[in-house]
């Protein structure tokens, strides 16, 4: 199962391997492989994130790329206290999002990694979504699957340097049908009959690549949510 990645400001980064536990007097820890190359693949995948940057993402992304909050307010025109809203909670404008991943690009040396066409990037920083992150270890180097989600469907985008095992797929897929559930089973204060969430994903195996879809009915039982079906389907 994958484990979450804790760093202040990230909430939805997931780990499939390149991790180890370690027990100590002090309490039990994680040691993570080329943490380096991990923080920046971190970084590059909030570049690439289908949607607009929430407020601890912004906040993560500024602070691993070394620009103060006085710093990047110069950058966009605005003054400090504007920054400091946005990583306190509101979300970002459109156009400072975008600034700030182009500062991000520059800083880092991403470039094609990260190479985004205008009007895409555009589309990207307007889009809402809440958004997921899978990080996977090869030959030393971390890639990223990313995982934007709205209450019914999840988006899967993998821009990954060798393909992710079959194996590694499901997790993400498995883990990724589990948020949905826990998302609906929290929603005590809106009145649902039934929800179907779907999640359409490209499956490597020894065989090649295979298209699955994932459905979750669920249904409103008393006061909580509970799944009626699961489906894995390959198309």
């Amino acid at each position: 199962m994958p484990i979450s990645f804790v760093d202040p400001g990230l909430s939805n980064v997931r780990l499939l391997n390149g991790y180890e536990a370690r027990e100590s007097p002090e309490g039990n820890s994680l040691r993570y492989a080329n943490l380096d190359g991990l923080l920046k693949a971190i970084a590059c995948a909030l570049v690439r994130k289908p949607a607009r940057l929430d407020s601890g993402e912004f906040r993560w992304l500024r602070r691993y790329i070394g620009v103060s909050q006085s710093t990047l307010a110069e950058i966009i025109g605005k003054d400090a206290q504007t920054v400091s809203l946005i990583e306190r909670g509101k979300l970002p404008p459109a156009l400072i999002d975008r600034e700030l991943r182009r500062l991000a690009i520059e800083q880092l040396d991403l470039g094609a990694q990260a190479a985004v066409p205008l009007l895409e990037m555009v589309a990207r920083t307007k889009a809402l979504a809440t958004t997921s992150y899978y990080g996977r270890l090869h030959n030393d180097s971390w890639d990223f699957t990313i995982v934007a989600s709205t209450p019914k469907k999840a988006t899967v985008s993998q821009h990954v340097r060798s393909a992710p095992s079959f194996q590694d797929n499901w997790a993400i897929l498995n883990d990724i049908v589990h948020n949905a559930l826990v998302t609906v089973s929290r929603r005590n204060d809106e009145v649902m009959s039934e929800s179907v969430f779907q999640a359409d994903m490209a499956f490597q195996s020894p065989a090649g690549v295979r298209g699955f879809k994932a459905h979750l009915t669920t249904r409103a039982a008393s006061d909580r949510i509970v799944p009626l079906e699961q489906d894995y389907a390959q198309a």
